[in-house]
């Protein structure tokens, strides 16, 4: 089945990236589970076959709002930054920093014959991966942590008071 499919454009977002709406809107993939690899010499990293779009190997990475990367299906890529154009008021100074912040560092991510993807050295560098890397679907995206940052940000989270904060702003599991 197709990890990356078209997706309808959404309307009326109070919040490019914080809106439930646009994480339920943004993809038809369904990217989920934590797998744990190893960056080559070369700085490629597999890519777990349930991850891989039969159909199409177009990726991007792009820098992550936390230490991370994260790699989207071009189709959903372009849905974003199709959003965040829409909805960019280019006078004011947040969103022309996150549009630059997110766009400017997109990168192809090509899988090749052997399911690994080349991570650029800049990016590497931004989300401080070394030779254990954790991949995580997180619906519409993968994010590539380095292992070691994934589980020290991982054990200083509360879940309960994360999820009770949402839910007083309406988001419910």
């Amino acid at each position: 089945m197709n990890q990356c499919q078209k997706v309808a454009k959404p309307t009326g977002l109070d919040s490019i990236l914080e809106s439930e709406e646009v994480i339920k809107t943004m993809s038809k993939g369904n990217f989920s589970g934590e797998y744990v690899h190893s960056l080559d010499s070369k700085g490629r990293v597999i890519v777990p076959i349930r991850h891989r779009d039969e159909g199409s190997d177009e990726y991007y990475i792009v820098k992550g709002l936390d230490p991370c990367l994260y790699i989207y299906c071009k189709e959903d890529l372009d849905a974003l930054s199709e959003r965040m154009s829409e909805n960019t008021n280019l006078l004011d100074q947040d969103h022309r920093i996150l549009m630059r912040y997110l766009m400017g560092s997109r990168k192809p991510g090509e899988i090749d014959k052997q399911g690994r993807m080349l991570i650029p050295q800049n990016l590497r560098e931004h989300a401080h991966l070394t030779k254990e890397v954790m991949l995580v679907g997180v619906g519409e995206r993968i994010e590539v942590w380095d292992k070691q940052r994934y589980d020290e940000y991982n054990a200083n989270l509360d879940i309960s008071a994360i999820a009770a904060k949402l839910a007083a702003n309406g988001v419910s599991l």
